[in-house]
């Protein structure tokens, strides 16, 4: 699925609802906070409902809060088994403390 050229809002909301989840997990993808960086020796990583972020752009610039547009991951939410396992695929000996 390619990326839409149209600038129409409209149809760029419904290019990201109607996506495939490959392509979701890449869009909704973000960087981690300098301390996450050093703990997980990894750069970005997919948002996911309870992490809490930063948001970097926009006017909601400098708040915090848990949607995912144009922010910086700085709490990662460890409940989910699978993403602790994707952690430790990627090179973190333990994903939980």
């Amino acid at each position: 699925m390619k990326r839409p050229t149209s600038k129409a809002p409209g149809k760029q909301r419904k290019f990201l609802h109607d996506a495939p989840l490959h392509l979701k997990r890449k869009i909704l993808s973000s960087h981690l906070s300098k301390e996450l960086k050093a703990k997980y020796t990894r750069r970005s990583l997919a948002v996911r409902k309870g992490d809490e972020v930063h948001v970097m752009r926009g006017k909601f610039k400098g708040k915090t809060g848990k949607n995912p547009s144009k922010l910086k991951i700085i709490n990662l939410n460890l409940d989910d088994k699978r993403r602790i396992k994707i952690l430790e695929r990627k090179g973190v000996k333990s994903g939980s403390s």
